[in-house]
């Protein structure tokens, strides 16, 4: 888990994940950053084992490889005030799991072990963790709970961006691969692919959203985010990547930041240039190209 601990905003200081339940560091000795949300949150890392390997996961693939490798092997810290609104988020999706009525939907809380989905899609080997699908497998959700709760990110259409739209195919086609659905009557054709938005506007509120039926070839010919490339191409990376990275000795700090170093920069045109902005491991990749150059 190299995410070692929380950075605390104004004293700028490395500390560990229980600081705000004592911090003094905010307005008038108050706490820098709010001791629920920063609990949440290291609950959240310390429970996270698919996302601290080198697997593909159905994210993992559309996110950028060099930011995936950094965030695997480099000790860092973070400020718990810019993963709030995924703390929240998370949190939501907490309640949504317990909330549904479970004599019809299916949930990754109530049920982790099936709804962490396994199998082969484009010769890689892939994990999704789905949110939640009808018990009777008709139905396939992914929830969303927009950062400004705006509709503003939402499709004119109705329909759900083609990245979200990926994701939830590949649940579709790797629940296929799942031998207790396909006895249970899963028909990978015919279910519904949904993507409940909770965005609210002045006029609009939540939406489910449809999502095409992909094959599995259209997946990964997506281009996720603007990315020059496309899911199968950053797949490949980060396939080659882990390759690599097995083949160096435990501990060797050097490699690592070499292999880091030769990863290109895919990330950089993502979500219109502002995806390194946000990243988390942003201050290591500056200094690796400040050491080794742009990779070719």
């Amino acid at each position: 888990m190299p995410i070692r601990g929380w950075i605390c905003g104004p004293s700028r200081l490395k500390v560990g994940f229980d600081h705000f339940d004592s911090c003094d560091h905010g307005p008038r000795d108050r706490p820098a950053a709010s001791p629920f949300l920063a609990r949440l949150a290291a609950t959240k890392i310390a429970e996270d084992v698919r996302h601290q390997g080198l697997d593909l996961t159905a994210t993992g693939m559309m996110d950028c490889p060099r930011r995936i490798y950094l965030e695997r092997t480099t000790d860092y810290w973070i400020d718990p005030n810019k993963s709030a609104v995924m703390t929240r988020g998370t949190a939501l999706h907490a309640q949504m799991a317990e909330t549904l009525d479970p004599a019809v939907w299916s949930t990754e809380r109530r049920d982790p072990v099936r709804h962490d989905l396994r199998g082969e899609l484009h010769g890689f080997k892939v994990s999704a963790l789905a949110d939640a699908w009808r018990l009777d497998l008709s139905e396939i959700v992914d929830a969303k709970f927009p950062k400004d709760w705006s509709v503003k990110y939402r499709s004119k259409d109705g329909k759900a961006k083609s990245e979200v739209t990926a994701q939830l195919n590949i649940e579709r086609h790797l629940m296929a691969q799942q031998p207790w659905a396909v006895k249970a009557g899963y028909h990978v054709d015919a279910v519904k692919l949904t993507v409940w938005d909770h965005g609210i506007g002045a006029t609009e509120g939540p939406l489910a959203q449809e999502c095409e039926l992909l094959s599995v070839e259209q997946v990964f010919a997506i281009r996720p985010w603007g990315s020059a490339m496309t899911i199968a191409d950053q797949a490949g990376l980060l396939v080659q990547v882990r390759t690599e990275h097995e083949k160096l000795a435990p501990g060797d700090v050097d490699g690592q930041a070499r292999l880091a170093a030769s990863i290109p920069l895919v990330g950089q045109p993502m979500f219109n240039g502002s995806k390194c902005g946000s990243c988390d491991v942003r201050e290591r990749c500056d200094e690796l190209v400040r050491m080794f150059g742009v990779p070719g």
